[in-house]
């Protein structure tokens, strides 16, 4: 196809070249009629374009259309213009300039100015002359050569002056001190041109590599190298196979002239050129200890007189390259992400699947010089308990849907590959794995990328208990993943655990647990918030399992703290929508309503007290694990110290 297209196109420039002679022949009068003097382009309209289209000899119809494109492509390509189809500058004069010249039997009155715009010269089509700037022209900072586009630099080919020279200097700025397998475009060695008096066109640098660590390693470039890369600033200019590469008689040193393309430096500039090294896939294990010399040993230019000079390299422009494994270099660590979930209760849903809870966040960050580490497999861990063992030993299958992993955007279904939950009374595992083979799941280097794993839970219309809990985590010695080199690697950093997902079809959801303690250390308060999403909910005393210095004391719902008996713990409503007793054992908490509890402790001299706290000279501690069937968060589970009076 592109061929047919590449057809076509030929044969409307051939068709357009004709227009144009056949014009030539017969309309030039009226060709001469008009001047082209604005930029014009596809989409273009009005006069200017029928004047275009008249000099072109195609129908002028005042529309920039393809049809006038291609004869203006043809038209350039015919006179050694850019042919890009844009009317600019240059192809202005040169149109004007061809229907002048037509019709004109001498030109010999005829000056530059006549023809180009101010500082420019029809011999080299209307270009910028030698001693006029752009800003005669153009705006600041641009140029007319691509029709007053920002192009700081020029990429003729033809050299201005006369009689010049170069000097090269060492140009360290980005230079590299290693090469491991498998890189490339690596920065081995910079050096800056300048000329002098002229511009110059640099033909070829002859590049010297050596390794300089022979007692263990070969000295065989192609053992480390597999081609070399000459780069002018950011555009290449010369390359060579290390198989190109000479071993200098005498010497294990291997050198080559690089022949270089359209390395042109201006006159007074310093021009930087980097040799480029990419490395052979995988090093030898005894060549690990090879330092690369690389040296640059002369170079050869033309002035703009067409005289070619050879310059011996600057003596410092020397670089050395240290080769070593690229798995020495492969770094990444399994990281913390704040998006890690807190424990939460999860209100599941009796008929219907509780969907995409997310269960764990954490962070592969991968070191800047890594090379690429693919990830073969990520296995997840979730740790089940039950509160009541159900019948069904099938824990994992019964409680669980689905599990999908999210790295970075792309999602991941994870299947069930070990169920160790038939104890889930005291806490069951099941692994859910990740199967990345063929997934081409790859870091890079210095890449940050966040993992999510997402839970769905099934219906559950008493198939699992009432606070059933579920507790995502990754062992990072468990996950899998490959070097560059298919060599096995193993992550960084530490486990990391998820929230833990407290499973209540009744539809509440503890939260805001926190400890306050008087100003003397006698008055302990917990306090916890109930919100009821789906149902009424009850918060009973005797749900709440507390302890003092590690001995369990019964809650109350009735009396004041200084009546209650001294050390034991009294439920109350603190804040919030209004609550209804219980009797004496607690409260409920209205279906959409919210509400803040308080249990205050109230230490004193009472002989419980005392014998609790005897054996810890008078001072205590006061610790509420779970509320309402919850777990409280480890953080908040225990109270600052207490004072006894005894």
């Amino acid at each position: 196809m592109s061929n047919l297209k590449s057809k076509i196109l030929l044969g409307v420039m051939i068709v357009a070249v004709l227009f144009v002679g056949a014009f030539a022949l017969s309309n030039v009068a009226s060709a001469e009629e008009c001047t082209v003097t604005t930029f014009m382009k596809v989409g273009s309209v009005g006069a200017d374009v029928m004047c275009l289209q008249t000099k072109l000899g195609i129908t002028a119809d005042g529309a920039f259309g393809p049809m006038t494109a291609a004869s203006v492509k043809a038209f350039q390509a015919q006179n050694m213009l850019v042919a890009d189809g844009l009317v600019g500058a240059m192809t202005r004069a040169a149109l004007n300039v061809a229907t002048t010249t037509t019709t004109t039997t001498t030109t010999t009155t005829t000056t530059t100015e006549d023809l180009c715009p101010n500082g420019m010269t029809l011999a080299s089509n209307c270009t910028v002359a030698a001693t006029t700037t752009t800003e005669d022209l153009c705006p600041n900072g641009m140029t007319l050569a691509s029709n007053c586009s920002t192009a700081p630099t020029t990429t003729s080919t033809t050299l201005v002056g006369g009689a010049g020279d170069a000097n090269v200097a060492h140009y360290g700025t980005g230079e590299k001190n290693e090469i491991v397998d498998g890189d490339s475009d690596v920065k081995a060695l910079g050096f800056k041109i300048e000329a002098i008096d002229s511009d110059i066109s640099v033909s070829n640098v002859k590049i010297q590599i050596e390794n300089q660590e022979t007692a263990t390693s070969s000295s065989r470039l192609e053992r480390y190298i597999d081609s070399v890369d000459i780069y002018k600033g950011s555009t290449k200019v010369g390359s060579a196979d290390a198989s190109d590469f000479t071993k200098t008689s005498g010497t294990i040193a291997y050198t080559k002239s690089i022949n270089l393309s359209n390395a042109i430096v201006r006159n007074g500039d310093k021009d930087p050129f980097y040799v480029m090294l990419n490395a052979i896939d995988d090093f030898d294990t005894a060549n690990l200890a090879a330092i690369l010399e690389v040296s640059l040993e002369s170079l050869r230019f033309v002035d703009a007189s067409g005289f070619a000079m050879t310059l011996d390299g600057d003596t410092a422009s020397t670089n050395d390259l240290a080769v070593n494994d690229a798995a020495t270099n492969d770094g990444a660590d399994v990281k913390s992400s704040s998006n890690n979930p807190d424990n939460a209760t999860i209100t599941v849903d009796a008929n219907d699947t509780t969907d995409d809870v997310l269960a764990l966040a954490f962070k592969f960050d991968v070191d800047a010089d890594s090379s690429d580490i693919t990830l073969t497999s990520l296995p997840i861990t979730l740790t089940i308990a039950d509160a009541a063992l159900p019948a069904a030993n099938d824990m994992a299958e019964t409680i669980i849907d689905s599990v999908m992993v999210k790295i970075g955007s792309d999602e991941y279904e994870a299947e069930l590959t070990a169920d160790d939950t038939t104890d889930a009374l005291n806490g069951g595992t099941a692994v859910y794995t990740v199967d990345l083979i063929d997934e081409n799941v790859v870091f890079e280097g210095n890449d940050n990328l966040e993992v999510k794993v997402y839970v769905t839970f099934a219906a559950n219309d008493t198939d699992y208990s009432e606070n059933t809990t579920v507790t995502a985590s990754i062992d990072i010695s468990e996950i899998e993943a490959e070097t560059a080199n298919d060599d096995t690697f193993t992550f960084g950093g530490v486990d990391r655990t998820g929230a833990v997902l407290t499973l209540n079809t009744v539809g509440a959801n503890v939260s805001n647990t926190h400890w306050t303690i008087n100003s003397t250390g006698t008055i302990v308060d917990f306090y916890f918030t109930v919100e009821a999403d789906t149902d009424d909910f009850d918060v009973l005393a005797a749900d709440i399992t507390n302890t003092i210095a590690g001995t369990m004391v019964t809650l109350s719902t009735s009396g004041t703290p200084e009546t209650a008996t001294p050390g034991f713990g009294l439920l109350s409503r603190y804040s919030g929508d209004s609550v209804t007793a219980i009797g004496s054992t607690g409260f409920t908490v209205s279906e959409g309503d919210t509400t803040t509890f308080r249990v205050r402790y109230s230490v004193g001299s009472d002989t419980t007290t005392a014998a609790v706290a005897a054996d810890n000279g008078g001072w205590l501690e006061v610790t509420i694990t779970s509320v309402a069937g919850q777990t409280v968060p480890d953080e908040d589970q225990t109270s600052a110290t207490a004072t006894v009076n005894l």
